[in-house]
């Protein structure tokens, strides 16, 4: 009985990250939420990639999804280059904070800055903040 609940569990961890990296070529829909540099860099969100990771437990035990805590891809593009990149952010709605948790780069995962960073007001990262922690 244990190694059946193990194999699921397992089955279920491996499925929850193939979910998270899954090849962001599919169906999109990219919202633009911020321009720099005379819009020469673009930043897109997927409206459809917005997921909540993490339950709590509830009244009397009952499991409710924490809409604190949100996923969503962007994308940054650099027109003048034709380049583009793919990172998945975490945001902290109630405490304003963000974090880089998986990034593509030209087509190939890369390192990114795991750091937790606080959302500074007027920043690309306030504007998505705004767009996803309605």
């Amino acid at each position: 009985m244990k190694r059946r609940i193990f194999s699921i569990f397992l089955i279920n961890i491996v499925g929850l990250f193939l979910f998270s990296i899954h090849d962001k070529a599919g169906a999109e829909n990219w919202k633009t939420f911020s321009k720099d540099f005379d819009e020469d860099l673009v930043r897109d969100y997927d409206k459809d990639s917005i997921h909540y990771p993490y339950d709590t437990k509830g009244f009397l035990g009952s499991i409710t999804t924490d809409k604190n805590i949100v996923r969503v891809w962007i994308k940054l593009t650099r027109k003048s280059l034709a380049k583009t990149i793919l990172l998945l952010e975490q945001v902290w709605c109630s405490q304003r904070e963000i974090q880089e948790i998986e990034g593509q780069y030209f087509g190939q995962a890369g390192p990114v800055d795991e750091s937790i960073r606080r959302i500074i007001p007027g920043s690309w990262q306030e504007k998505l903040y705004n767009e996803v922690c309605k």
